[in-house]
């Protein structure tokens, strides 16, 4: 079920209206992610297989839908030459 949450919401930031552009954002976003940490250990405890299901549906969401905005913000951050210097490193 991860990977169906990473599937589905790759494609999300696909609408101008979803899509997360601040840096700051993205980057609370991320850390807000350690509190499943916690919600993942309360549930193998004390919750039902359920929510263990909807944690790991949720959690390959915002793995899915953050590694597109990182992708598509990253670059905006550079200079024009320096982009084409990444792009060149990196496929080369």
């Amino acid at each position: 079920m991860y990977n169906v949450g990473d599937f589905v919401a790759r494609y999300v930031p696909v609408v101008d209206m979803l899509r997360l552009e601040s840096r700051l954002g993205i980057m609370v976003a991320s850390l807000l992610r350690y509190l499943f940490i916690p919600a993942f250990y309360f549930t193998a405890n004390y919750g039902t297989q359920g929510w263990m299901l909807f944690l790991c549906i949720i959690l390959g969401m915002t793995n899915g839908y953050l590694t597109v905005c990182i992708l598509m913000m990253a670059p905006k951050g550079y200079k024009v030459c320096e982009r084409v210097f990444f792009f060149l490193y990196i496929y080369i």
